[in-house]
């Protein structure tokens, strides 16, 4: 994959990333790829929801709980009908696989990434 242009900081400073726990995982077979409805505690900033196409490499058990990292200045997208609220970040990997991102220590739901 190659790389994109050159954004000035200004730009990337109006993404609000955060800190998200991973509090409810649904089956979403309506979706066109192999996904989940998460529903995400991001503290003070509230409760939100994401699909995320990551069934193929994730069991529901092994989410809950799981802190992630989302982009919740975004707006709202419906994936098949559901109201996708936050972007939930992960690494794609050269064979297709996503890998969640993640802090790699414990922090609060809602902090924000800098």
């Amino acid at each position: 994959m190659e790389a994109k242009p050159p954004i000035e900081l200004a730009d990337f400073q109006r993404v609000d990333l955060r800190v998200g726990r991973i509090v409810a995982v649904e089956e979403f077979p309506e979706a066109r790829r192999p996904s989940y409805k998460l529903t995400i505690d991001f503290g003070p900033l509230g409760v939100k929801r994401s699909s995320a196409a990551i069934r193929p490499w994730y069991a529901p058990e092994d989410l809950i709980g799981r802190l992630i990292i989302a982009v919740v200045n975004l707006p709202v997208r419906r994936v098949a009908g559901f109201p996708s609220e936050v972007l939930v970040l992960g690494a794609i990997q050269p064979d297709g696989r996503v890998i969640l991102l993640q802090p790699d220590q414990p922090t609060d739901p809602g902090n924000p990434i800098a």
